[in-house]
């Protein structure tokens, strides 16, 4: 891809599960959850500073090689929700079986510092999601 993308001189968007193939082939990455952007930043800042509880989560699952064999892997609770009993408000919250303080009035898109992007639910950004991710 990124021979395509020198030879062609063009961008490219990868859609992907895949965390590490992130890490090689991106220079910024968007994190959605439940069809709403939740994270956006460039690759380094993401993984070295990532700032929603979805994205957290998400980077604690990645498998590490110096777990002993056999050793249980990191999840993030909860499931999500169909799409008839989707929330309006915080959708994380709702996985995590969380009331969301905001209600079902949508979390707010901030830019929280240069570049680096964040939905802007307390309960999933700010000092207590550290607690559920």
């Amino acid at each position: 891809i990124q021979g395509l993308q020198v030879e062609m001189g063009m961008a490219a968007i990868l859609i992907t599960h895949d965390l590490g193939v992130i890490a090689e082939n991106c220079d910024e990455v968007v994190v959605m959850y439940a069809g709403r952007v939740v994270e956006r930043a460039s690759v380094k800042e993401l993984f070295a500073n990532p700032l929603h509880a979805y994205t957290r989560g998400l980077l604690n699952s990645i498998p590490k090689l110096s777990l002993p064999p056999k050793s249980e892997l990191n999840t993030i609770p909860g499931m999500v929700a169909s799409l008839s009993e989707m929330a309006c408000g915080c959708r994380f919250c709702q996985r995590m079986g969380r009331e969301s303080s905001l209600g079902d009035q949508r979390p707010e898109f901030q830019e929280v510092s240069p570049g680096h992007w964040v939905e802007a639910c307390p309960e999933c950004y700010g000092g207590e999601a550290r607690e559920i991710a």
